[in-house]
């Protein structure tokens, strides 16, 4: 199932490119795609896809700072988030907790925000979900889901 929406978001992936790249299960499962091509640069807040990241060479990977999460082993801090300010990302695929027909949403506010940025800051944003987290919501919405430029799922034929 999340192997087969990174297969759909790998399709945007290319050599020499900057992208977001979001903590989760589903943007994990994005990793195998990402070490294929050369001259990417990688900026995240998780610390699993940074250490995978770490054993190739033709990938650069940032860090955003901040307190470890033990959780969800992801970094998070005021200063995490003005240092992803400064940056900026050709392609940024996201996760979510959860979405409705209206907002995609994440458990906290920190992370919402670093996400919001993220999307931001990059020329296209992609959502990589499944659909068992339609018609949920979260504590914290970070950006309505018609304001991505794709939305991946499993299946297209989503209320979204």
């Amino acid at each position: 199932l999340k192997k087969s929406i990174a297969l759909k978001a790998s399709k945007f992936l290319e050599d020499d490119i900057v992208i977001f790249l979001d903590s989760g299960t589903t943007t994990y499962m994005l990793v195998d795609y990402i070490k294929k091509y050369k001259n990417i640069e990688v900026i995240t807040y998780d610390l699993g896809i940074a250490y995978i990241l770490s054993d190739f060479e033709n990938i650069k990977t940032y860090l955003l700072g901040g307190y470890v999460d033990t959780k969800t082993r992801t970094l998070s801090s005021i200063d995490g988030l003005e240092n992803l300010s400064r940056l900026h990302a050709d392609i940024c695929f996201m996760g979510t907790d959860a979405y409705d027909e209206e907002f995609v949403y994440s458990t906290s506010e920190k992370k919402g925000r670093i996400k919001r940025k993220m999307i931001e800051n990059s020329n296209l944003s992609i959502m990589m979900t499944d659909s068992s987290k339609f018609g949920k919501t979260g504590f914290y919405s970070f950006n309505k889901c018609d304001e991505f430029d794709y939305f991946i799922t499993e299946d297209f034929k989503s209320n979204i």
